[in-house]
C-alpha cells in the first residue's frame, strides 16, 4: 500500500515538473540552440527513466519475493503439519502394539494362574481337572503372540501340561483291567479330547503359527508331542471303555442263556 502511494505521489510530482518546463518554456524567449545543454539534457532525461524503472522493478520484485515467501512458508507449513500428522500415527500404531502386547501377557497370567490354582489343588480324579489344559493351552498362545520375550511363561505353560497329561497317564495305568471310572474320572477323559471346542482348536493353530512372531520352533515341536501323547491317552480310555462294554455285553448273554441250560 505504501509503494502505490509512493508511486502516485512520484508521477503528480513529475508531472508538475513537466508542466512548470512547460510554462517556462512558453514565456521565454528562445534560446541560440546549445547542444551540449541538449545533450546533457537528453542523458539526464535518460538517467532519470533509467533510475525511475529500476524503482519501479525493485517494488515489483520485492512483491514477487514476498509472495514466493509466502507461498514457499505455506508449502514448509503443510510439509510441517504432515510429518507431525505421519509421527503422531506412528506413535499411535505402536503405542496400540504395546498396549495389545501387555494384554496379550495379562491374559496369558491370568490364564495360568487358574490353570496352577487347579493343579495344585486337584488332580485327574478331581471334577473338571481338564479345566486346566485347556487353561494352560490359552496361556502359552497368549504367551507365543506376545513374542520371545515371554519364553521363560512359555517353558513355564509346557512344563504345566506336560503334569496334567503324567497325572492322566499314572491314571490310566491304574486302572483296573478295562473297569470304568467313576462319573467324575471318565468325564474328565471326555472333556479332555476338546473334540467339539472351536476355541481350542483355535488357540492351537495360534501356537502352531508362533513362529511368525518368531517363538523358535522348539516350543512347537515340545508342544505337538504334548498333544499327541494327549491323544493317545484319549484313545487308550476309549479303547478300554469299548473293551469293558463288549465284556459286558458278552455277559448279560451268558447269563440270558444260562436259564435254558438248566431246562
Amino acid at each position: 500500500m505504501k509503494n502505490k502511494i509512493s508511486i502516485w505521489l512520484s508521477s503528480i510530482a513529475l508531472f508538475f515538473a513537466l508542466l512548470a518546463a512547460g510554462f517556462t518554456f512558453f514565456r521565454t524567449t528562445p534560446m541560440e540552440a546549445d547542444w551540449l545543454g541538449i545533450l546533457v539534457g537528453i542523458l539526464a532525461l535518460s538517467t532519470t527513466i533509467l533510475l525511475g524503472w529500476q524503482i519501479i522493478s525493485y517494488i515489483g520484485f520485492k512483491d514477487e519475493v514476498k509472495k514466493e515467501m509466502e507461498k514457499t512458508k505455506a508449502e514448509l507449513k503443510e510439509t510441517t503439519d504432515n510429518i507431525d500428522n505421519m509421527i503422531q500415527q506412528k506413535i499411535n500404531e505402536t503405542q496400540n502394539i504395546i498396549y495389545k502386547k501387555n494384554e496379550l501377557y495379562i491374559q496369558g497370567s491370568i490364564a495360568y494362574l487358574e490353570a496352577y490354582a487347579k493343579i495344585l489343588k486337584d488332580d485327574a480324579t478331581s471334577d473338571n481337572y481338564s479345566f486346566a489344559y485347556g487353561s494352560l493351552v490359552n496361556s502359552l498362545n497368549c504367551y507365543c503372540k506376545y513374542g520371545c520375550a515371554a519364553e521363560v511363561n512359555i517353558d513355564k505353560c509346557l512344563s504345566a501340561l506336560k503334569r496334567i497329561i503324567s497325572d492322566f497317564d499314572n491314571l490310566q495305568k491304574q486302572r483296573h483291567g478295562d473297569n470304568p471310572f467313576n462319573q467324575y474320572i471318565q468325564k474328565n477323559f471326555s472333556d479332555l479330547e476338546f473334540s467339539r471346542d472351536n476355541l481350542f482348536a483355535k488357540l492351537k493353530a495360534g501356537i502352531l503359527e508362533s513362529n511368525k512372531t518368531g517363538i523358535p520352533q522348539k516350543y512347537i515341536d515340545e508342544f505337538l508331542e504334548i498333544e499327541e501323547e494327549r491323544k493317545r491317552i484319549i484313545e487308550q480310555n476309549k479303547l478300554s471303555i469299548a473293551k469293558w462294554e463288549t465284556k459286558m455285553k458278552l455277559d448279560n448273554q451268558n447269563k440270558n442263556k444260562a436259564p435254558d441250560n438248566k431246562e
